[in-house]
Formats: structure tokens, C-alpha cells, sequence
């Protein structure tokens, strides 16, 4: 059947028409109930993470600013991967915090390692007595004693309990080095994830921002097959869906990058309130 007269006089594909119209109906009526189901899932997952915000804040949290429509990133300032890991094996705030613990436990070893030594100690007392007299014994009597001197301590043996102190000592030394070997790498990692979720996402950004020019076009040019014939509902609902799925991941590819941008921040230690304000400046 290739020409309209004859689809249109051919009882044959007339009746494939009607059939193709009633899938069509079929069709749109399961995807219809579908995106109800997850409309439904959807909104449960908001619920369960306004009441997790709650539980942060205390209090009901309110309305939550959106992105300006105008929203733009910079680059990176430095451009550079091996700077900011470099930044964050030195001021990661878990960095710092192992760093003071070793420092701790050093102290601990040469504290525990004196045990050893001689000691020297300053020693001195004072001493005033008086007696008052009576029948039996006569007059009373006044002394003062007064004494001044150096003490030495030579430690010869204490049952191994200063060996053993110092033992101890060594080994939490050892495990304090380890764990700020290991937050030093982890802290690289976490900037080296970071700094790629920027500059990724927003390369992601970039051509999802261009998907939806794309797909905008597609379901103007879907809508007007559907009204001359060439189209079916069908083919607009594909390409409803695909415009409305690149709303969805350019979103969410915004918001990602601004999130990675804060863990980067993070992992170097300058999550402070600049920080902050800035993220600020973005939301209406």
C-alpha cells in the first residue's frame, strides 16, 4: 500500500491503523502509570530527606533556594590536580589532627625514654620547735632546724616497667605515623575526586545545557509531524520524555558540581564562610 488513496480505501490498513491508534493508547496509558509510580517514589524520598534536614538543623528547614537561571561556575583557580593534592595532604583539617597526634606520641616516647636517667632534685626543709616549761621539767626550750641540699636518683632497675613504658610508647608512635600517612593519602584522593567532579560536571553541564536546546527542537519538530500526520503521540511522548530526562540531569549535574566543589574546598581546608558566601550568591 503505497499511496494514501489506497490506505485509506483498504479495509487491510484501515484495520492496521486502528490497531496501531489502540497500541498507541496502550502505550501512553503505561507510561502514564508508570511516571505515576514514580511520582509516587519520588515524593517519599523528599519526605525522608526533609526529615533527615530536620534532624540537622533542629527545625523545619522551609522553602529551599533554586540556582539563578544564569548560573555560570568559574574555572578553577589553580587549574592544577597536583596543587590541590598537594594543598591537601598539607592542610587537611584529619591531616593537621594526625599530625598534632604524632607530635603527641613523640613526646611521649622521650618522656618514657627519661625514665632512665638520673634525675637531680633540689631538696630543702624547715623546721621550728617550741616547749614551754613546767615544775617537773624546768624552762622551756626554742630550736629551729633547717637543712638545704641536692638529691641524685640513679634508676638501676625497676622490674622492666620503664622498658616496658617505653615499648608502648614506640608502638603508639608507629601507629601514629601510619594513621597520618594513611589521612595524608586519604585527603589526596578525596581532592584528586573532587577536582575531577568539577571539572568534569561542568563539562557535563556544558553539554547537557546544549541536550536540552536539542531536545526542545526535537519535541517542537515531533508536534508538528503529530498535527500534519507524519508523527504519532507516541513519537511526542518519546520526545517529551527525553526534553524533561535532560532537565532532570542538567540539574542534577549542577548541583553535583557545586557539591564537588565544596568536598574540594573541603579536602584543602577552606570550607570557611567566603566559601560559603559564594555558593550563596548562586541561589534565588
Amino acid at each position: 500500500c503505497l499511496s494514501l488513496a489506497h490506505l485509506f480505501g483498504c479495509g487491510k490498513c484501515q484495520q492496521n491503523l486502528g490497531s496501531a491508534t489502540i497500541t498507541d493508547v496502550h502505550e501512553a496509558q503505561a507510561r502514564f502509570d508508570l511516571a505515576n509510580a514514580q511520582e509516587i517514589a519520588a515524593r517519599s524520598a523528599l519526605r525522608i530527606k526533609q526529615r533527615a534536614l530536620r534532624n540537622i538543623l533542629g527545625t523545619e528547614a522551609g522553602p529551599l533556594s533554586n540556582l539563578t537561571a544564569s548560573w555560570k561556575m568559574d574555572p578553577l583557580q589553580p587549574n592544577d590536580v597536583e596543587w590541590w593534592e598537594t594543598h591537601a595532604g598539607n592542610k587537611n583539617p584529619a591531616v593537621m589532627i594526625q599530625e598534632l597526634a604524632l607530635a603527641v606520641a613523640s613526646s611521649e616516647i622521650g618522656r618514657q625514654r627519661a625514665g632512665h636517667l638520673p634525675t637531680v632534685d633540689l631538696v630543702a626543709s624547715y623546721q621550728d620547735d617550741s616547749s614551754n616549761g613546767s615544775a617537773s621539767v624546768g624552762s622551756g626550750s626554742d630550736s629551729t632546724t633547717a637543712m638545704i641540699g641536692v638529691q641524685l636518683r640513679v634508676p638501676l632497675y625497676s622490674g622492666g616497667n620503664t622498658n616496658s613504658r617505653e615499648r608502648e610508647a614506640r608502638l603508639n608512635g608507629e601507629t601514629a605515623r601510619h594513621d597520618l600517612e594513611n589521612a595524608r593519602r586519604t585527603a589526596e584522593f578525596d581532592a584528586n575526586q573532587a577536582f575531577l567532579g568539577v571539572t568534569d560536571g561542568m563539562s557535563q553541564v556544558q553539554a547537557l545545557e546544549q541536550a536540552v536546546i536539542s531536545s526542545e527542537s526535537a519535541l517542537e519538530s515531533s508536534r508538528l509531524g503529530w498535527e500534519v500526520g507524519v508523527r504519532t503521540s507516541i513519537d511526542v511522548l518519546n520526545a517529551q520524555q527525553q526534553l524533561y530526562g535532560a532537565h532532570r540531569d542538567l540539574g542534577k549535574a549542577r548541583y553535583d558540581a557545586i557539591l564537588n566543589l565544596l568536598r574540594l574546598r573541603a579536602s584543602v581546608g577552606q570550607l570557611d564562610q567566603s566559601a560559603l558566601a559564594e555558593i550563596n550568591q548562586w541561589l534565588n
